[in-house]
C-alpha cells in the first residue's frame, strides 16, 4: 500500500485521462483553441486541460460518496512505463468505472496556457459552486454514487 496523498491522486488523474485528452482533441478540432482566462491562442505543445471545479473537490466529492473516509481506502498500482517513468493508476475496475462516470458527469473543463494553469488559484467561486452543486443534484444515485441523468 503506497502511503503518499500524492500517489493516490495522481491514479485518479491517470484514471480520466482519456477524458481530459478527448476534451482537448475537441477543442483543437473545433478551432476554438483559445484561453479562457486571457483569450491567447493556444498550441497543442504548450497548453493544459484545467479542472474549473478543483480537481481536489472531485476527488473529496467522489470519495465522500464512495463513504471513505481515507483516499488511502482505494488500491493504486505502481507501475513502470518505459521511456516515461512511473505512474499509478486505481486498482479496482468498479471504483475506476465509477469515478470516470462521475467525473464525466460532474467535471467542467476549460483549456489554459501552462503558465496560466500553473498560477491560478484552485478555490471556486460561488457561481461555480452554484453549477457544481446543481450537476450534483441531476443524478440518479445507487449507493451514493451517480447512475443516470435525471430528465
Amino acid at each position: 500500500m503506497f502511503t503518499t496523498e500524492k500517489f493516490h491522486r495522481e491514479a485518479f488523474r491517470q484514471g480520466i485521462l482519456n477524458e481530459t485528452y478527448a476534451y482537448k482533441r475537441n477543442v483543437f478540432d473545433t478551432k476554438h483553441n483559445f484561453s479562457r482566462l486571457s483569450n491567447v491562442l493556444l498550441e497543442w505543445k504548450n497548453c493544459h486541460c484545467d479542472h474549473i471545479i478543483p480537481f481536489k473537490v472531485l476527488v473529496d466529492k467522489f470519495l465522500e460518496w464512495k463513504q471513505c473516509d481515507s483516499i488511502f481506502q482505494i488500491p493504486i498500482l505502481k507501475q513502470l512505463v518505459p521511456k516515461i517513468g512511473w505512474r499509478y493508476l486505481i486498482d479496482n475496475a468498479t471504483i475506476l468505472k465509477e469515478w470516470r462516470l462521475f467525473h464525466k458527469h460532474c467535471s467542467i473543463l476549460q483549456l489554459l496556457t501552462a503558465h496560466e494553469n500553473m498560477s491560478k488559484k484552485r478555490k471556486m467561486d460561488s457561481e461555480v459552486e452554484a453549477i457544481f452543486n446543481d450537476r450534483l443534484t441531476k443524478y440518479q444515485y445507487v449507493d451514493g454514487i451517480p447512475q443516470t441523468l435525471i430528465t
